[in-house]
């Protein structure tokens, strides 16, 4: 065969065309690939309340896009979760898988102050005074070593309808954490959201606490098993308060006593009744049976009824009761001591439990008897305190209280406090309304309700919980929504577990007020839980910055400040590790083949001009 030099041009021309073809077919067949490269992490970020933390929410994304595949809101399929704020949603289980790396943005000033802890009852009787705590701190690593010695002063406020109804200062250096209580009292019924405020210079840190105000009294019992003065005078001090209803019962001799309308016979016998009482006072627990104290074990463990004893000496070797009856297993207090009486036999200022400065700074009583266990239980929560010598030092706990089951127990060691009831002196009345007040709060209902796990069937639910083990009877509890004065219909579906429903509603009409009101009533217990309108989603739960601490470091990552928000994306790269992985590449899938095809195209078009051919 003869090389010519048009015999190399068709050649050329058809080489052309053949690349032109299988461009044209690598098309049509879309051939695949397996290479390894790196993958963007996706990062979901979140929070509870979007629109207080929106300005946060964008320096987060700001941080996160160069070097990662951003999703606003929860997403249980990403690998790392951002939630910002010191609050979780109640179904945070729900939206975040455990193979997630979780960070926290706890977001507080700019010098580092946050909430570390909120405590507050959701449920409140009308005119009684409940205490709201928080706890603050500042974060040392954000404050230059050079300021770590001064000292910012900041301000709790608590906002009802934008009217300032309380506030309370403190000052924090650096690492420095504190208590503040701040008193509120309800003037009205209904459901109401406190707008609660951190204010520290120009800068202000916004939650909200949802509360219900009633004006139902708190149903309280008083049992003596022989007559007490303590538990007379504690009694008489409290029927005076319209926020209780007292029904009593005296036992004066063998099978004599003095009871009022509907008091039960005995500690046997308040089981039966319906509904339980809120609080239960027992006075004299030295002559209590075997029977009672069995009695009184049952309803805190079973029924979560609030139980106070009221001693009002010691019995010989320096215990509660002379007779093995229980009591001291119950107490978890086998010993006592008297302490010793000050000059003059002068009584001893016995007070709440409480900061200095704050609303429990004045609460006290007078008493010149005074015990102390010797070995307090391990759990127990310091109620009242007294100096334990002639002067100020140790301080001995004189009442406290311990959780017992479902209920909670308090023990007083004021054994004679009634003698020093004069209000010029000390504060018997207010004293002991507030402990009975906060013992009724305590109380545990017989049901329950929690946050529902999600599920697109049902976006507006809850969960309710039934005690079983102290009910009787087999009747479904009641569920009533209120929203703007009206009643919204909700259903009762059955779970897979005894005793729990999912209660659910359709969607709201109107946007104001934001909060309705969920009421369920079963065996004569009601509770309240107040759920947000626009997602109908219970109000975000505040947690300690310890918890949110322990959330995040369970699944691989930390808590951070609001300063800390530029070094996320180099966290998060460092908690995930490497994202070289084998992925699929489709090379035709990409707009570069086409350069090649207008070349190949181009080329045999234009040898075949050449060459003189059309």
């Amino acid at each position: 065969m003869i090389d010519t030099p048009g015999t190399t041009r068709h050649l050329r021309e058809q080489a052309a065309r053949m690349v032109a073809i299988v461009i044209i077919l690598l098309g049509i067949i879309d051939p695949v690939f397996t290479i390894t490269r790196s993958v963007p992490p996706v990062v979901a970020v979140w929070s509870a309340d979007s629109s207080r933390y929106a300005p946060e929410l964008s320096r987060v994304h700001a941080a996160l896009a160069p070097h990662a595949a951003v999703i606003f809101g929860p997403a249980p399929e990403a690998d790392a979760q951002v939630t910002v704020g010191a609050a979780l949603p109640t179904n945070v289980t729900a939206m975040t898988a455990d193979t997630s790396v979780a960070f926290v943005v706890n977001v507080g000033t700019t010098r580092g102050v946050h909430v570390e802890r909120w405590r507050a009852p959701n449920v409140a009787t009308l005119d009684g005074r409940i205490v709201l705590e928080t706890g603050l701190a500042r974060d040392a690593a954000t404050i230059a070593p050079a300021n770590a010695a001064d000292s910012v002063r900041v301000r709790v406020e608590v906002r009802d309808d934008s009217v300032l109804v309380v506030e309370r200062s403190v000052s924090l250096t650096a690492g420095a954490r504190a208590s503040v209580s701040l008193p509120y009292v309800p003037i009205r019924e209904g459901t109401q959201v406190l707008d609660m405020r951190l204010v520290e210079g120009a800068d202000t840190v916004h939650w909200q606490h949802a509360l219900h105000i009633q004006s139902k009294p708190w149903h309280v019992l008083v049992y003596d098993p022989r007559p007490s003065w303590l538990s007379t005078f504690v009694r008489r001090t409290v029927e005076r308060d319209a926020r209780f209803r007292v029904s009593s019962r005296v036992v004066t001799s063998r099978q004599v006593s003095r009871a009022t309308t509907l008091a039960p016979g005995s500690l046997a016998a308040v089981e039966r009744q319906t509904p339980l009482p809120d609080v239960l006072v027992v006075g004299a627990p030295d002559a209590l049976n075997a029977a009672d104290v069995n009695a009184l074990d049952r309803l805190l463990t079973v029924h979560g009824v609030a139980v106070v004893l009221l001693p009002d000496h010691l019995a010989p070797g320096g215990s509660l009761a002379a007779a093995r009856t229980g009591l001291d297993a119950l107490v978890q207090a086998r010993e006592w001591r008297l302490l010793p009486p000050l000059p003059s036999n002068a009584p001893r200022v016995v007070r709440q439990a409480g900061a200095p400065g704050t609303a429990m700074d004045s609460v006290h009583l007078l008493a010149t008897s005074v015990a102390t266990p010797l070995v307090m239980p391990h759990d127990a929560e310091a109620v009242a305190t007294t100096s334990a010598g002639a002067s100020v030092g140790t301080q001995s706990t004189v009442a406290w209280r311990v959780p017992h089951g479902r209920g909670t127990l308090l023990v007083h060691g004021a054994f004679d406090a009634w003698r020093f009831r004069d209000a010029a002196r000390s504060t018997f009345d207010a004293t002991w309304r507030d402990l009975i007040a906060d013992m009724a709060a305590r109380r545990t209902p017989l049901l329950a309700i929690s946050a529902a796990p999600a599920d697109e069937a049902w976006p507006r639910s809850v969960l309710l919980r039934t005690n079983a083990s102290g009910a009787s009877g087999n009747e479904r509890p009641l569920v009533r929504l209120t929203h703007a004065g009206d009643t919204v219909s909700v259903r009762l579906l059955p779970t897979n577990v005894a005793g729990t429903w999912r209660v659910t509603w359709p969607a709201f009409t109107r946007a104001n007020p934001p909060v309705a009101l969920l009421r369920a009533t079963w065996q004569g217990d009601t509770v309240f839980s107040p759920v947000l309108v626009d997602n109908g989603q219970q109000l975000p739960d505040s947690r300690t910055t310890e918890q949110l601490a322990a959330w995040a470091k369970s699944r691989g990552g930390r808590m951070l400040s609001g300063q800390g928000i530029d070094s996320l994306p180099a966290l998060i790269t460092q908690a995930i590790g490497d994202r070289r992985r084998p992925s699929p590449w489709h090379p035709m899938r990409i707009g570069w083949w086409i350069v090649p095809l207008a070349l190949a195209f181009g080329t045999e078009w234009w040898l075949r001009r050449r060459r003189g051919s059309p």
